[in-house]
Formats: structure tokens, C-alpha cells, sequence
């Protein structure tokens, strides 16, 4: 990424999801995040922030696995 731009982002429905490529010049606001809440927050908040954003019409393409039980789920659902 130049330094114009400090994410890369695919886009459903208008709202950003993962993967996000993010610059390291990020780094420091994201270590400041609590909880649940993702690079999003500082994307969506900080005008200053410029990236590129790729809508994507499939929202196949955008499950989020964050367990072994999200993943077994997403396995049966892809095998039918």
C-alpha cells in the first residue's frame, strides 16, 4: 500500500468486512480497542484514515470463523 492509502478492505452490502489489510501506521490506535470491537471502529471514526474499499456481492464470501464449532458448522453447510 503507498502512503496514501492505509487499508485494504472488501465491502458488503456498504460495510466493511474481513480481511482488511491494514497499514502499520494503524497499529497504535488499533491496540486501543476493547472488547469486541474491530479494526472497523477506527476505520469508520477517523475521517483522516483513507483506504481502498472492494464491494463484494457474495455474502458466501464473508463468513467469520473464530471457533472449532463455527468451523465444523461452515464445513457442513459448504458440503450441501
Amino acid at each position: 500500500m503507498g502512503s496514501a492509502n492505509q487499508y485494504a478492505a472488501a465491502s458488503f452490502k456498504d460495510r466493511i468486512q474481513p480481511p482488511i489489510f491494514l497499514s502499520r501506521d494503524l497499529f497504535p490506535k488499533l491496540m486501543k480497542l476493547q472488547g469486541d470491537q474491530g479494526a472497523r471502529a477506527v476505520l469508520r471514526h477517523d475521517p483522516l484514515i483513507k483506504g481502498v474499499v472492494i464491494e463484494n456481492d457474495k455474502w458466501e464470501n464473508f463468513y467469520d470463523i473464530d471457533t472449532k464449532e463455527e468451523y465444523q458448522w461452515i464445513k457442513e453447510v459448504k458440503s450441501h
